[in-house]
């Protein structure tokens, strides 16, 4: 239940997002934006910003769902790849650090979301055509971030898989996509 909300606020975030740009490229409003004080870079993520506050209320409830409920899932997950009898330490550090970086990636993602719908938006320039193309990149997104889950690897990797690459991953498309939206509307 709680994964359909999550991926209804993701559609919705993105949508948002993507029309925010299209409607600003359409109406020639962008000029109007940026004769304020703030640069381009800063309109770029307060359009994010406005994408997700809209979803706010869901991204809450889905933060104390994923608190609430996604514990048992990390203890019988974590437990299974490091038994706590085995590695007791190991197993405790896994569960704890899964349940923080679950709670900080639903706000993360969003936000990068937002950010790839807004890039699709000053690209394509059409708004059923960005939301399409935010909606298949962010599919491709959690398909390459949660795929490799399955893979049965060393610890190390796991570690990587796990906890590094959810956390990074985002951080690093979110700064691509400002470069890129940037360079997009100045290159214009």
């Amino acid at each position: 239940f709680a994964m359909i909300i999550y991926a209804r606020v993701l559609v919705i975030v993105s949508s948002a997002g993507a029309r925010s740009f299209t409607d600003e490229l359409q109406n020639d409003t962008l000029n109007v934006l940026r004769t304020t004080p703030y640069s381009l870079r800063e309109i770029i993520a307060s359009k994010a910003a406005a994408a997700m506050w809209r979803q706010v209320e869901d991204l809450g409830l889905l933060m104390v769902g994923v608190a609430l409920l996604s514990t048992p899932l990390l203890i019988s997950y974590y437990g299974t790849l490091w038994p706590l009898d085995q590695n007791p330490l190991l197993s405790r550090v896994a569960i704890i650090l899964g349940l923080g970086i679950s709670i900080i990636r639903m706000l993360l993602e969003p936000f990068m979301v937002a950010m790839i719908g807004i890039l699709m938006g000053t690209a394509l320039r059409t708004r059923s055509a960005a939301i399409l193309g935010t909606l298949f990149v962010s599919g491709f997104y959690f398909l390459l971030i949660n795929l490799p889950r399955l893979i049965h690897m060393s610890w190390p990797v796991r570690f990587i898989v796990d906890f590094v690459l959810p956390l990074a991953l985002p951080v690093l498309i979110i700064g691509l996509v400002i470069w890129l939206t940037s360079h997009l509307i100045e290159r214009d």
